[in-house]
């Protein structure tokens, strides 16, 4: 006679037989979750930071300052006229307008980080193209730890 086994066992048994009995199951536990590990990884792969688009206004300083603009890594610059400028800043598609005569008048939404991002780079690169010398050189560190990533602690949670 075979030795008889513990409720714990029996127990385990019968949910594993009745878990298998049910194919959608299985696809909503074990593929669905890979399956969108694997799209969201493909989606937010590593790629290089995005440019931030900014607008100088046309006018007498337009090309001066689009040249030192250009200067920088960070920006996007490109001449506007007055109503390309408002309309592109409302809908976005600017988060910098660099706008005045003599000096610079920079319009931007102060609830966009990027904007002010852009406002920063955009008076570093124009004032230095104006003649001003940086008191000392700071070097910079660009740290890309392994697991940082959004999918790289998804795809392990979703399997546990």
């Amino acid at each position: 006679m075979p030795k008889p086994r513990s409720p714990v066992v029996e127990l385990t048994l019968a949910r594993m037989r009745e878990f298998t009995r049910e194919p959608e199951a299985i696809f909503w536990v074990f593929v669905f979750p890979l399956l969108l590990a694997l799209s969201l990884g493909f989606a937010f792969r590593e790629k290089p930071p995005d440019k931030i688009p900014i607008g100088v206004l046309a006018g007498a300083h337009a090309n001066e300052r689009l040249a030192a603009l250009k200067k920088s890594p960070v920006l996007l610059p490109r001449i506007v006229t007055e109503e390309e400028a408002h309309l592109a800043l409302r809908r976005g598609k600017i988060s910098l307008l660099v706008a005045g005569d003599a000096a610079p008048v920079y319009r931007f939404d102060t609830t966009r980080p990027d904007a002010r991002a852009a406002r920063i780079e955009a008076d570093g690169a124009l004032q230095a193209a104006a003649g001003r010398r940086d008191v000392f050189r700071a070097s910079e560190e660009h740290v890309s730890e392994r697991g940082s990533r959004y999918i790289d602690f998804l795809v392990p949670g979703l399997l546990a």
